[in-house]
């Protein structure tokens, strides 16, 4: 039995779905995004792997997990760093780098 589920992809499609749930645990979400993600887990588990819309669902909650949910960064606002960069990444132009009071 085990093999023929081999075969079928059952066993691989299992360990995605522990994968996921076990990333999920990681993950610093509030109550209603942790529900969100389990309703689409349940009907990920209730998709058959053959079909097209299988990997849509499972590329969505790949998605829903690789998101920084509640992870912030600081953010660096530097102008002069910034006109640099836009200098560097796009010479000329100089006409629509000027700001027109």
């Amino acid at each position: 039995m085990k093999t023929i589920q081999e075969e079928l992809g059952v066993v691989s499609f299992e360990h995605e779905v522990d994968e996921m749930r076990m990333r999920s645990k990681e993950k610093k979400w509030d109550k209603f995004v942790g529900a969100q993600f389990d309703k689409e887990l349940a009907k990920l588990q209730r998709m058959n792997p053959q079909l097209a819309e299988y990997s849509v669902q499972r590329n969505y909650l790949d998605f829903f997990l690789d998101l920084p949910w509640n992870e912030f960064s600081e953010d660096k606002f530097h102008l002069k760093n910034a006109q640099k960069i836009l200098d560097r990444d796009h010479f000329g132009l100089e006409d629509v780098k000027k700001t027109h009071h």
